[in-house]
């Protein structure tokens, strides 16, 4: 990624944010947050500890302290420590910078963030840039006061009840806990319908088995389930996965990871800066990141530069 406003790297004596994932990594992120501790201790940084007892603790004390002045949060954590930051920070100039430690690692893998722990410091005390967030709205698209921020990729239906039982499961680790929580939901499956707004414009599916609204490419741990999408372009991909039984899906899912799902017939791909999501047949969650978002009616839009995040070539 390149281009963009770019806010310059730390300094000698300056103040940083931490907020570390107590759950990450299934425990392997305490571990990272004290190599990154001393990486900063060394650098002559000053270090705040922001980390809360529970995601809103940790969103309100990053919330006082980016309002006090404080410029950069680090976060020692996987996707859904970037929602919950997200939060804090949309629209408010302060940077992220991630050391990923995550099960699924998407935001890291959009980014190109290093995965180890002392080359991600580097890059999260580095240079940053202004890139888009999508904000989730009432059904109306009302623009007041967003009820969450999603970094990378939301999703209802089949997926979001994959995301469930993935959060649920203690082990394994990595990506492969999204894996066999797929085959675990599989025999689930139950296609819905499906309405989309898409910038004023109205299209309708029936049988739907999910709908994946991307500003980055991946979910689920490196599935690329909207492969055109960017999050630095000023839109998103919508892709819907319609008309598919339950061996179907299964034969389908694997070709999700090199992005090459979207000549399958049962794909439907949309771009657009404002999508509403209505299900008719009763009630639907929406997914962000990886984390519950709420019930669908609702609308999510594009936010150009709403998160300035450190990334590896601004």
């Amino acid at each position: 990624m390149s281009g963009g406003d770019v806010t310059p790297a730390v300094s000698d004596g300056d103040e940083v944010g931490l907020v570390v994932s107590p759950t990450a990594g299934k425990g392997r992120a305490a571990g990272v947050a004290a190599r990154v501790r001393q990486g900063l201790s060394r650098r002559g940084l000053v270090v705040r500890d922001l980390t809360g007892p529970e995601p809103d603790a940790t969103v309100a004390a990053v919330r006082r302290a980016t309002g006090a002045g404080l410029g950069r949060v680090l976060a020692v954590g996987g996707d859904g420590t970037v929602h919950h930051l997200a939060r804090a920070t949309a629209t408010t100039g302060t940077v992220i910078g991630l050391v990923p430690v995550g099960t699924g690692n998407d935001w890291a893998r959009a980014l190109g963030l290093p995965a180890d722990p002392d080359a991600a410091l580097e890059t999260a005390l580095g240079p940053a840039r202004p890139l888009d967030a999508l904000a989730v709205g009432p059904p109306d698209g009302g623009r007041d006061a967003p009820s969450a921020w999603i970094a990378t990729v939301a999703t209802a239906g089949f997926s979001g009840d994959v995301n469930a039982r993935a959060n649920a499961m203690r082990y394994p680790r990595g990506s492969a806990r999204y894996t066999i929580a797929t085959l675990a939901t599989l025999p689930r499956l139950r296609p819905r319908r499906l309405v989309l707004g898409l910038d004023g414009t109205s299209v309708g599916y029936d049988d739907v088995v999910l709908v994946a609204v991307g500003n980055t490419a991946h979910f689920g741990g490196g599935m690329a389930i909207c492969p055109g999408a960017r999050p630095d372009d000023g839109s998103a991909e919508v892709v819907v996965v319609a008309g598919i039984g339950r061996v179907g899906l299964a034969r389908f899912l694997p070709r999700v990871f090199g992005g090459h799902h979207v000549t399958h017939p049962a794909v439907h791909r949309h771009h657009a800066t404002e999508i509403s999501l209505t299900c008719p047949d009763g009630p639907l969650h929406l997914w962000g990141d990886g984390e519950p978002v709420g019930p669908l009616p609702l609308t999510l839009r594009v936010v150009p530069g709403a998160l300035r995040v450190a990334v590896s070539d601004p």
